[in-house]
C-alpha cells in the first residue's frame, strides 16, 4: 500500500488566513459627524485625495471614494490601502483622532507607507 503525500495546499488549509478589517467601534458612518469632522478639522491635500483630522476621545475613520476614480475593484483597493495606512499611523501617535477621507480623483500611485508617514506627520503637528 502506497502513503498519500501531503501537498503544500494542505498545509495552507488549516492555517486561518484573514486581512484584519477595521474594528466597528472604528468605523465612522453618520454623515453629521463626519461633516463636523470636515468643517472643524484640519484640511490637507495628499495627491488627490482630501484629508480632515479633528482630535476626539477614539479613533474613528470615514473613508469615501468618488464613482470617477475608476471601477469598483480599484475602489476598493484603494480603500484596503488608505485602511491599511490608518492602521499603520495608530501605534505611532498618542492621541486618537478623527480622520475624514475623501478620494475625488484617481490616485496617481497611492502607497501605503507614504500615505501612513504623511498620516503621522501631520496628526502629531496638529496635537502639539
Amino acid at each position: 500500500m502506497v502513503a498519500e503525500k501531503p501537498s503544500p495546499e494542505d498545509a495552507l488549509r488549516g492555517a486561518k488566513s484573514y486581512r484584519p478589517n477595521l474594528p466597528r467601534h472604528e468605523r465612522l458612518t453618520n454623515w453629521d459627524k463626519r461633516a463636523k469632522i470636515i468643517f472643524n478639522g484640519k484640511p490637507l491635500k495628499y495627491d488627490s485625495i482630501y484629508i480632515s483630522i479633528l482630535p476626539q476621545t477614539d479613533w474613528k475613520l470615514s473613508i469615501v471614494i468618488k464613482k470617477c476614480c475608476g471601477n469598483a475593484v480599484q475602489r476598493n483597493m484603494y480603500r484596503r490601502k488608505i485602511r491599511e495606512a490608518f492602521r499603520l499611523c495608530k501605534p505611532h501617535c498618542r492621541q486618537p483622532v478623527a480622520v475624514a477621507i475623501t478620494v475625488f480623483k484617481k490616485p496617481d500611485n497611492l502607497q501605503v507607507n507614504t500615505l501612513s508617514q504623511f498620516l503621522i506627520n501631520h496628526i502629531k503637528s496638529q496635537l502639539e
